[in-house]
């Protein structure tokens, strides 16, 4: 919810459209409220309000921009909104409404939010049947004409016009899209330009059809009310619209975070604008209370803890305030908003973190949280002063949670929140590793990354020990917890099978951990099982990986397992054909998902001649012919010492692993083989060339592929890196491919992807869109690739790709996993590592000419699959 009444009408300027909760309660005054259903499925709920003197009747449809679909950005709730309210109907003219509403003496409006329209009209007691019959007609007789479909899209587009003259809107509309990166709630209610441009009535006319369903609506009429009379006003006049299923609604939430993110943007402004999201709870969340009352001891004035620290005593902003915001169908967020200095920002953030460190600590007085439910208390009573508010209160309260009086409940609940409680979610939601952060600077900064240590945050290289037996060892010391991890990393997989043997790697991955020469099956999984350790393989392209995690204290029970495991691998017969069996079944389903489906007829075009054009899963006819010895000795012929690195990462002492490592690993000396390199050429593409193909889904795929570098080419990966970023994103929905594809309707994802490999890589691009849209996505896709190398990219589209690079860059290496990893391969792979510290530099120096070149050379010629 959001808080104080002052923060209403700032986030009233900066939401487009979106809900903003009015906390209204129980008066002192006489109430009858009731809730009635017609037999329709409409819900009704007449406030009676006997000191009233004017009636509001509001309709609320279940129609708002989340609720789209495959409509999504096109703005159709809003656009429809435009076009209902006031518009012709089959029964009156445009002008004929508004002689009757000026007749009555009416006031009314719409507004569109993400989930929901509301409709409303304010007139006086005697005209509540004028007012009931005029919506009645507007929800079931739009007839949507010409000339008022291209009016209201005229008007729409100024208001578009107006939104993006708004610094402090487009800053939200970025830091929403960058937070809901995948649901609907980053999509702009008003929607998309090329997307409304491209809205036909018969599409509109549709989504009326679909929406304006009595289940999908609640009327809300509050005012000095004949409770009974009005009732069956109601059923007489709504009661003729006929019945209709209720459209689905996505309630779903955003994947959680594993990782904090930061998106660096431009913009037409003088200050610089911060935002850091914590992804939080819904409506329904009973952590909502506590947390709205977190949000009024950060920031409730110009006594908070924050807007002291920051903008008082420190100088560090302009001003700061903090948003609870929780919507009804997912997930929300807390939100601390600032106005600064681009060369304040890293001090700014840190002066956030240090107050909501003393939060977590408790150190806040009792009266800011009693000041803080006064607050709520006092919006309860001061925010119903009409029959207006009543009505949209118990109409919201209705669409939300199915009863009336959410809103009174939920002023109420505060008087039970404990300090506490504030304290718990403070610690529980307001995390580092949970941070959503987007920067908005002036379009004049040349770079806002000069302002911060090019060093910031970026992990020192490991330290590597080389044993007697040739394994690399690599470090990864972290003592704030007592566990341990342990990656055992080899070259095979993939690049190393034959066709005889294809799927023989994925098999002995799926069994490593299961088994060897000292562990039966049934001893390594007791042994597993007991200390809560756990082990797994995987298989890729060119490396057979495995990788263990421990408590501290079992390290002397689980590191001989380990390493035997792998090193020394035996399977029983039962093991083998369960393995076997799984692989089978996986092999029958692997084209269930499109995606799937979709880049194994791709790789095989791609690479033909080649096993990265293989599956890793292998054939049925291999596979099921592949036996126990032929895995396991596939397995030996590649356990060269030189080509094989261990990582131990978390609490442990060094000299202590070292000297078991150098203890077990002896008895291992007589399997050091050196594996045949399979001869395979090198792939490389003469000319463009168009493939047709089909999957088992009813979907449209466009899958792009072009030559690109291996993975010893660190860096032209850079430069190619930026180039993923303008184009897509990098990881993250965004670039120029996005809002081009998804803005239009055209694609449910689109993305790109760089693939570097031993032998030549891949820059991929690839879209989702239906079957009919196949040739239109892909003509798309070749102009904006051809706009880049032609015309490259502005100034500002290279800092904020740059800022994204280097957020992926830093993210592969944000936990000690990841980090393990990164180091392990780069060191088995090339002969001298590249460090992220290297990577930053060469992005630092990366100009607008270098993107346009790394284009050229990148996209000179492209394999292409369409799939429907």
């Amino acid at each position: 919810m959001w808080g104080l009444a002052g923060k209403l009408g700032v986030m009233r300027q900066l939401l487009l459209g979106i809900l903003v909760g009015v906390f209204i309660g129980t008066s002192a005054m006489a109430l009858e409220t009731s809730v009635s259903y017609l037999e329709n499925g409409l819900p009704v709920v007449l406030v009676s309000d006997s000191q009233s003197t004017l009636v509001t009747v509001r309709v609320i449809v279940g129609s708002g921009s989340m609720r789209e679909g495959a409509s999504l950005g096109s703005g159709l709730s809003h656009y429809l909104e435009h076009l209902v309210a006031g518009g012709t109907t089959s029964k009156r003219s445009e002008a004929a409404y508004t002689r009757w509403i000026d007749r009555i003496g009416g006031a009314y409006n719409a507004v569109t939010s993400t989930d929901y329209t509301g409709y409303f009209i304010h007139t006086s007691p005697d005209y509540i049947e004028d007012a009931v019959t005029i919506l009645s007609e507007w929800m079931q007789y739009s007839a949507f004409k010409h000339k008022e479909f291209r009016r209201e899209q005229s008007v729409i587009l100024k208001e578009m016009e107006r939104g993006d003259a708004n610094v402090a809107r487009q800053f939200y509309q970025k830091s929403q899209r960058f937070f809901y990166r995948y649901h609907p709630m980053g999509t702009p209610v008003i929607g998309y330009r090329k997307s409304l441009l491209a809205v036909t009535p018969d599409q509109l006319r549709s989504y009326y059809q679909r929406h304006y369903v009595p289940e999908n609506m609640v009327l809300s009429i509050a005012g000095p009310l004949d409770i009974q009379k009005t009732k069956a006003l109601v059923r007489t006049v709504f009661g003729s619209i006929s019945q209709g299923v209720s459209p689905s609604a996505p309630i779903f939430n955003e994947p959680r975070l594993t990782s904090p993110r930061s998106l660096l943007v431009t913009g037409n402004t003088e200050v610089t604008r911060v935002s850091l999201r914590f992804p939080t709870v819904s409506l329904h969340h009973p952590d909502l209370y506590p947390l709205d009352l977190l949000d009024m001891v950060l920031s409730n004035g110009k006594t908070s803890l924050l807007h002291k620290a920051l903008v008082e005593d420190e100088k560090l902003a302009f001003s700061v305030q903090t948003y609870s915001a929780t919507p009804a169908l997912t997930d929300g967020y807390f939100d601390v908003v600032m106005e600064t200095e681009a060369v304040n920002v890293t001090a700014a953030v840190a002066v956030v973190w240090k107050q909501i460190r003393s939060v977590q600590a408790g150190h806040f007085r009792r009266s800011r949280l009693k000041q803080g439910i006064r607050t709520k208390l006092s919006e309860d009573i001061f925010g119903v002063k009409t029959a207006n508010d009543r009505s949209q209160r118990a109409g919201l309260s209705m669409l939300y949670t199915g009863t009336p009086d959410f809103f009174e409940r939920y002023s109420r609940t505060f008087r039970d929140v404990k300090k506490g409680d504030v304290v718990r979610v403070a610690k529980a939601y307001l995390r580092p590793e949970m941070v959503v952060k987007t920067v908005m600077v002036p379009d004049r900064v040349a770079s806002f990354n000069s302002t911060e240590s090019p060093d910031q945050g970026v992990p020192d290289p490991p330290q590597t020990t080389v044993l007697s037996n040739g394994i690399r060892v690599m470090w990864f010391p972290e003592d704030s917890l007592p566990q341990i991890q342990l990656g055992l990393y080899g070259r095979g997989g993939l690049k190393d099978e034959s066709v005889s043997s294809n799927g023989v790697a994925t098999l002995l991955s799926s069994m490593l951990g299961d088994g060897s020469k000292r562990y039966s099956v049934s001893e390594s999984r007791r042994l597993i099982a007991s200390s809560g350790a756990w082990m797994r393989g995987s298989s890729g392209r060119n490396t057979v990986i495995f990788k263990a995690q421990l408590l501290k204290e079992d390290l002397d029970d689980v590191l001989p397992l380990f390493l035997d495991s792998y090193l020394s691998p035996k399977f029983d017969q039962d093991t083998f054909d369960e393995a076997k069996r799984q692989q089978l079944k996986s092999i029958r389903t692997q084209d269930d998902q499109w995606f799937g489906a979709a880049m194994r007829r791709f790789f095989a075009h791609f690479y033909k001649g080649h096993s990265y054009g293989w599956s890793k899963l292998g054939t049925k006819s291999v596979v099921e012919g592949l036996t126990k010895k032929e895995v396991i000795q596939f397995h030996l012929d590649g356990l060269d010492p030189s080509q094989l690195i261990l990582t131990v990462s978390g609490d442990y002492d060094q000299s202590t692993v070292l000297a078991l490592l150098e203890k077990r690993l002896k008895r291992y000396a007589d399997h050091w083989t050196v594996r045949k390199q399979v001869d395979q050429p090198i792939i490389g593409h003469q000319k463009s060339k168009v493939y047709r193909d089909e999957i088992p889904q009813s979907v449209g795929v466009v899958v792009m592929g072009f030559d690109s570098v291996s993975v010893s080419q660190s860096d032209e990966q850079v430069k190619i890196d930026v180039v993923d970023a303008v184009l897509s994103g990098m990881r993250y929905p965004g670039g120029r491919l996005h809002p081009r594809l998804r803005g239009e309707g055209m694609v449910y994802v689109v993305h790109a992807q760089s693939i570097p490999l031993l032998d030549t890589g891949m820059f991929q691009i690839y879209a989702l869109t239906s079957q009919d849209k196949v040739k239109t996505v892909r003509r798309i896709i070749n102009e904006e690739v051809r706009l880049l190398t032609k015309k490259g990219i502005t100034k500002s589209e290279l800092i904020l790709a740059k800022s994204q690079v280097k957020h992926y860059y830093l993210d592969q290496l944000d936990s000690l996993s990841s980090r393990s990893q990164y180091h392990a391969l780069q060191s088995l792979y090339l002969v001298r590592p590249f460090s992220l510290k290297e990577r930053l530099d060469i992005l630092e120096t990366i100009t607008t000419s270098d993107v346009q070149m790394a284009a050229k050379r990148l996209f000179r010629r492209s394999q292409t699959l369409l799939l429907n």
